[in-house]
């Protein structure tokens, strides 16, 4: 069985920037910060995000579907000892 590798936090992305790029953890959040809002409103207004040389993002959206019935909660048939 293959072990799961463990991605990036956010932390981690901003102390890489901030080293990689010798600018403070503050600005480098800030740029990461700015990159995803401009990710999801172009998404959200054009359908799609490109960034070159790494990936696009692309809006989906296609019917819900019904996973499962929801029960009604069951009394239990254990009662608490009066005290």
């Amino acid at each position: 069985m293959a072990s799961q590798k463990k991605l990036m936090t956010k932390g981690q992305t901003v102390t890489h920037f901030a080293e990689k790029f010798e600018i403070t953890k503050k600005e480098a959040a800030s740029i990461l910060d700015e990159y995803a809002a401009l990710a999801i409103a172009e998404t959200k207004k054009k359908g799609a995000f490109v960034l070159p040389g790494i990936g696009k993002s692309v809006l989906v959206s296609g019917k819900l579907e019904k996973v499962g019935t929801l029960l009604p909660a069951k009394k239990s048939k254990f009662q608490p000892r009066p005290s």
